[in-house]
């Protein structure tokens, strides 16, 4: 899945991975939204207004703030990174370019990163991974302040970037072995490391040695607990419940029930609920529960297609409902959204049905799914645009698109931005 990036912790952490998906995530595709033409098709980036609350109309898309057009021409297929609240990273690879989120202007870009990993604002400065080591850059700059290999293994292997604490100043990552290497002999770890000294905070020995396959889960209220989920093989999860401060291990479950890799599964911390996502049947155990519980068929896959795994979003508190709600679309161009506490589906949208597919694969891809740090605002991307949808109802807001909008769309957000990728363009909207 894509690296969803969304949830805060009550104090730590910056983002949370949105699931375990195992496959590539959505690239998901409107046609002409509202924005002012001039924001919508001058390249560049476009000066912010003042942020007056000003209320749109039902049905139309607030004015777009600024747009950037990656300067390669190609579509942007990689996931940004919003953390932090004022700089976004567009990967563009090799290129990796800093914008300001508030003006979208071009703050610096480096054209050396290759194998673009998300990016996070600790101790002053933008803490990356490249060729295998993780890098300190300037956040004024973007220049290499220092790069360090992985702590564990003697410095030999591969990590992943899994999260990291702004009051702990701390990255935290997962070490693997190199290719070709034994988990017996490179035992894989996730590691908090100190960014200011570089010195590590904790370590924690788990099972998996691949890049991928173990997502870190935090949600509002948990304090500094937070939840690591690790792929099995052929099939199943492990689920970690550890402090996030201290890397203390709180408890440890193993579900061997769910299909196997064809399954896209989450892990919900409110409702303690692992769930799997299969050819349109969701399934949920309880953390503690050997076999699901509940079931809910919620569509049929496209007969004679094959499809990616559904976008999902982490299960989300909203106002005015009682469970947590999980929200997902599948490629029947439907978002559905499923009350965690009482097994039932609160709402669907179905979306105009205008697929698009992976160029490589021709599997259909579902709606890219991003839900607002409020909570207030659940944005779908599909082939022909950007909805708005209220989470507590399903009812549309408003619609974006773009003239030429033939690369499909992508959503991102950041605190009361929403950034809509087409193509190698970047639209800012404000949101709630």
């Amino acid at each position: 899945m894509h690296a969803r990036e969304a949830a805060l912790s009550r104090r730590t952490l910056l983002a949370a991975g949105g699931g375990l998906v195992l496959g590539a995530g959505g690239v998901a595709g409107w046609v002409l939204g509202r924005g002012g033409t001039e924001a919508l098709t001058s390249p560049g980036a476009r000066p912010s207004p003042p942020r007056a609350a000003t209320r749109v109309p039902r049905g139309v898309a607030p004015a777009a703030l600024w747009r950037y057009d990656a300067p390669s021409g190609k579509p942007l297929v990689r996931a940004l990174s919003l953390f932090g609240g004022e700089i976004g990273y567009v990967p563009d690879p090799p290129r990796l370019t800093a914008l300001s989120l508030a003006t979208g202007e071009v703050l610096w870009t480096r054209d050396d990163l290759p194998d673009p990993q998300r990016v996070l604002p600790l101790g002053g400065q933008a803490v990356t991974a490249r060729s295998g080591r993780l890098a300190g850059l300037s956040t004024r700059d973007g220049k290499e302040l220092w790069t360090q290999p992985v702590t564990v293994m003697s410095g030999q292997g591969r990590l992943a970037i899994l999260n990291g604490s702004v009051e702990d100043r701390t990255v935290i990552y997962h070490a693997v072995p190199e290719e070709g290497g034994s988990v017996e002999t490179q035992p894989p770890y996730v590691v908090a490391l100190e960014v200011p000294g570089r010195t590590e905070r904790w370590r924690l020995r788990v099972r998996t040695g691949e890049l991928g396959d173990l997502v870190l889960i935090a949600v509002p209220g948990l304090g500094d607990d937070v939840h690591l989920m690790e792929r099995r093989m052929p099939g199943g999860a492990r689920i970690y419940r550890i402090d996030g401060h201290t890397g203390r291990k709180r408890w440890e479950r193993v579900h061997d029930w769910p299909e196997g890799l064809m399954s896209l599964l989450d892990y919900d911390p409110y409702s303690e609920q692992l769930l799997e996502m299969y050819r349109g049947r969701l399934r949920a155990a309880h953390v503690d529960a050997d076999a699901p519980r509940w079931s809910l068929d919620l569509y049929d896959e496209p007969e004679g297609e094959i499809s990616r795994k559904p976008d999902t979003t982490l299960a989300r508190r909203v106002k005015g409902v009682d469970g947590p709600l999980y929200f997902l679309a599948g490629p029947h161009q439907t978002v559905h959204a499923v009350d965690l506490d009482t097994h039932r589906e609160h709402w669907r949208h179905r979306l105009p049905v205008d697929l698009v597919r992976d160029r490589t694969t021709k599997q259909i891809i579902p709606p890219w799914l991003s839900i607002t740090e409020s909570g207030r605002t659940l944005l779908a991307a599909h082939r022909l645009g950007v909805v708005a949808l209220d989470p507590r109802t399903g009812t549309e807001l408003w619609r974006f698109a773009v003239a030429d909008g033939t690369d499909g769309y992508q959503v991102h957000t950041a605190g009361r931005l929403a950034l809509i990728v087409n193509g190698p363009s970047v639209y800012a909207l404000p949101v709630m």
